[in-house]
């Protein structure tokens, strides 16, 4: 199988398959993990490549049997109504930030529905992707109308059961920015939530919110996630919003009995 690229070894794995993508280009990697003692692609980077498959029109897609090597032939990025449940060993963060790459260069307007995991230690938050990616990705296109990122549902790890909707407008063509002043920082925008009990919650905002001004509302609604959990991430970004950035974002778990409802900070 003659590649146009060839890499070696797992790293950058998405970033290689959408450069791909976007250029037409096949891409071939070899000794994904060889060396370990579980070689091979992992479960959470079969499913990327799963939802790529449904991204496109007439992709091909060949894994040897120790999963060692991958050979990708991007087709046609068709966009259109897509749904793909994602493996919770990685939150939809780490797919989304893939596809918010691809989503202006569909043939139809994207509307993607992702099932998961929407909170852990590893990716960005789906908040962090709503009050930062999206913002940033606004800045390229033309026109935003019709780029939004809804979450209606929250799930936390292990058991997933969080669900958002990713819709997107085609652009064949982007503009360049360029920033020169930052600005000064804003100041902490807290988003925390829980599905054990809203009294917790309203004692987090409380200790995390002293230590800096913070400002936003407070949403109160019933979660249907299935991991009893709550967590808690920090975004910063610039006065007048031109450049978004997170700060850092912290996770705290607690594993208390299920049930209960969530609190949103944001």
């Amino acid at each position: 199988m003659a590649a146009d690229l060839t890499y070696e070894g797992c790293n950058f794995f998405r970033l290689r398959l959408v450069l791909g993508t976007l250029s037409g280009k096949s891409v071939k990697i070899k000794n994904i993990r060889a060396n370990e003692d579980d070689p091979g692609l992992k479960d959470f980077e079969a499913s990327f490549i799963r939802l790529l498959d449904k991204l496109t029109n007439g992709s091909r897609i060949e894994v040897n049997e120790t999963g060692t090597m991958l050979f990708y032939k991007p087709g046609l990025l068709a966009g259109g109504p897509v749904e793909h449940v994602c493996n919770p060993q990685r939150s939809v963060g780490y797919y989304l930030e893939a596809v918010v790459m691809l989503a202006p260069f569909c043939k139809k307007p994207l509307r993607l529905n992702l099932k998961g995991v929407t909170n852990d230690r590893y990716d960005p938050t789906v908040d962090i992707i709503k009050t930062v990616t999206i913002p940033l990705i606004k800045k390229f296109v033309v026109d935003d109308e019709g780029l939004d990122l809804k979450i209606l549902k929250r799930g936390a790890p292990p058991e997933g059961g969080g669900e958002v909707t990713f819709s997107c407008p085609v652009r064949k063509k982007t503009v360049a920015i360029s920033e020169y002043i930052v600005g000064k920082l804003m100041p902490l925008l807290h988003n925390i939530f829980s599905s054990v009990s809203p009294a917790i919650c309203n004692d987090l905002m409380l200790t995390w919110c002293a230590e800096s001004v913070c400002f936003g509302h407070l949403y109160l609604h019933r979660s249907l996630q299935r991991s009893p959990v709550w967590k808690i991430s920090r975004v910063r970004h610039f006065l007048g919003g031109r450049i978004n950035n997170w700060l850092h974002s912290e996770y705290t778990d607690c594993i208390c009995p299920s049930g209960g409802r969530t609190v949103s900070c944001s």
